[in-house]
């Protein structure tokens, strides 16, 4: 009997069920408050441009609607961002709020914040955009790729693939369909760069294996209490795989948590 008793104690041990649970609390609260009330509309294949695709997945310009579905992963890749941290002693003094500023996404879903999301999507914007990968099974946004113009670089300031969609491709299509739209859209680069953090080795690994290499590294905003300071790895590749991107589909699956 004592011994049942220990067994059914452990499988109800929230520390068993959900590690580190408690401490996850006050960014699981921010992640669910931006849910949407209800569904999203699905985005149909022949309802926009398509520029890469696989047998499961396409990433296109999405319609303007897209915007709060987008601004959804954007919550999930602050999210994951967290969570790369949740066993240093700083994490509980970190508000979502910092976390946001750290990777670099609006705070709260404000009528301006969403009204940039929309322009980056639109085409509006002139030295940036975004683009969504959609499954075509039912037409839901998966993730997206945020690109932004500079000198000689095309810079992916944000990457991101929803969790159930992660190992399936569909990162390594998100670069290749960025480096595709910027072809189109007249920008002339010579490389193609982003940033990752240190600590992120799973996607640090898979980037190198699509052929990125690191260039540089620089100091993150991060606490120091418990040992040395978070760094960011740049990461670039030539941009002849650009070119090589045009037949649609890419080589090599790149699996993305950030």
């Amino acid at each position: 009997i004592l011994e049942v008793k220990k067994l059914h104690f452990q499988r109800l041990d929230p520390e068993r069920v959900c590690p580190d649970g408690q401490t996850r609390i006050p960014m699981v609260h921010w992640m669910f408050r931006h849910a949407p009330e209800q569904p999203f509309s699905p985005i149909r294949r022949e309802d926009v441009e398509v520029l890469v695709e696989s047998s499961g997945y396409f990433v296109c310009i999405a319609p303007a609607n897209a915007a709060k579905r987008i601004r959804r992963s954007e919550c999930e890749l602050v999210f994951d961002h967290s969570n790369l941290f949740v066993k240093e002693p700083w994490y509980s003094s970190m508000s979502p709020h910092k976390w946001c500023e750290q990777v670099g996404v609006g705070k709260e879903d404000t009528e301006a914040y969403l009204q940039a999301i929309e322009n980056n999507i639109t085409g509006v914007a002139p030295n940036s955009f975004t683009l969504a990968a959609v499954s075509k099974l039912d037409g839901n946004v998966v993730g997206y790729v945020h690109c932004t113009r500079r000198t000689k670089e095309l810079s992916i300031g944000h990457l991101k693939v929803d969790w159930e969609h992660q190992s399936r491709g569909v990162g390594g299509m998100l670069i290749a369909a960025g480096e595709k739209s910027a072809q189109e859209r007249g920008w002339s680069f010579e490389n193609t760069c982003l940033a990752v953090l240190k600590k992120n080795y799973q996607a640090r690994s898979c980037y190198c294996k699509d052929g990125f290499r690191q260039t540089s590294e620089s100091q993150g905003n991060f606490p120091t209490e418990g040992g040395d300071p978070e760094r960011w790895h740049t990461m670039s590749r030539g941009a002849k795989r650009a070119a090589d991107s045009d037949s649609g589909v890419p080589t090599r699956k790149l699996r993305r948590r950030d």
